[in-house]
């Protein structure tokens, strides 16, 4: 019950502030990608309002990617301890047009278990896509994004997804609203244990709320409802409440909780999880940005059976540096 209730006390302890919020200037600037983003994920990316080109300043930048190193540490109950490290290469976007992007993603996945931390079967991973997006007017932008990603293992495992994703965005001055869904059709091969070819599909749904308290400050809420249709009917849902501030050297930091359930609907096991996060972006310059996220993680079994692994703790650390010209 306590880590049910851990958000809403989060939200709850932000909103006395919010009555002194009213106090302070009228003047609230627009929603950035920033606010959105502290954890340095281009997957959302805010189709931000068009601004009028001065005569003799530069546009905007219109390419942002993030190339860094995530590593995560997971000890089960009834397995030996997972150490994931995934290299970025390149996260993020560039705009070729006022309604035209094209996002990408190249990264590798290696793998450690068991007490000698024995290697096991790195995997490449690409993802390609073009997206569309509009400002209709300055309250209301959407976009609609078709995405290509091919996933790759030494062993011969081998899966491709196409997903459609659309998405938009209400900005009400104080109020932000945005909503991505996700339609997933996915290609697995297995040559090494001769499996064949698997097909499956998933839908995702992501609606996020945030309120601006000041122009410094903004308190949110994140639900996340996502089901794959395939042999273990996977399935994974959370509600994420936030709080992060802008200080004066605009450094910005996000603390937030996730409190979710995942595991296969088929076998009726899985865990109750929740992760408490800690993101923050540091500039360094126009160009550049710095990213250090740090988590913790706990996650209890529910309806355990022979192939359980158990309840689960673990950390997740990023260090990124975001590139934007």
């Amino acid at each position: 019950m306590k880590k049910v209730l851990t958000p809403v006390v989060i939200a709850c302890l932000a909103m006395p502030l919010a009555a002194q919020a009213e106090k302070s200037s009228s003047y609230l600037p627009q929603f950035s990608a920033d606010d959105l983003n502290i954890d340095g994920s281009n997957d959302i990316i805010l189709v931000e309002a068009p601004t009028q080109k001065q005569p003799g300043r530069k546009g905007p930048p219109r390419t942002n990617f993030v190339s860094g190193i995530e590593y995560t540490e997971t000890i089960y109950e009834n397995q030996p301890k997972i150490t994931n490290i995934v290299k970025i290469l390149a996260d993020g976007s560039t705009k070729f047009h006022k309604n035209w992007r094209l996002r990408y993603v190249l990264s590798q996945a290696d793998a450690e278990k068991g007490i000698d931390q024995s290697e096991q079967p790195g995997r490449l991973n690409l993802v390609v896509a073009p997206r569309f997006e509009k400002w209709v007017s300055p309250r209301f932008s959407y976009f609609i994004e078709g995405i290509y990603k091919n996933s790759v293992e030494g062993r011969g495992w081998e899966k491709d997804e196409f997903v459609f994703k659309p998405g938009g965005s209400i900005n009400l001055g104080r109020h932000f609203f945005n909503v991505v869904a996700e339609y997933q059709y996915k290609e697995t091969s297995d040559h090494e244990y001769n499996k064949g070819t698997a097909y499956s599909t998933g839908f995702h749904i992501e609606p996020t709320y945030i309120y601006r308290m000041n122009p410094r400050m903004n308190i949110g809420l994140r639900l996340v409802f996502n089901e794959q249709q395939d042999e273990s009917q996977y399935f994974n849902k959370n509600v994420k409440a936030l709080v992060n501030y802008r200080f004066n050297n605009n450094i910005r930091t996000e603390f937030n909780v996730v409190v979710g359930k995942s595991g296969q609907a088929k076998n009726d096991s899985g865990h109750n999880y929740t992760d408490y996060n800690l993101n923050t972006s540091i500039p360094i310059n126009k160009t550049f940005t710095g990213i250090l996220n740090f988590g913790y993680r706990l996650g209890d079994q529910y309806n355990p059976n022979q192939w359980s692994w158990g309840d689960r703790e673990g950390i997740f650390t990023k260090i990124a540096v975001s590139t934007r010209f």
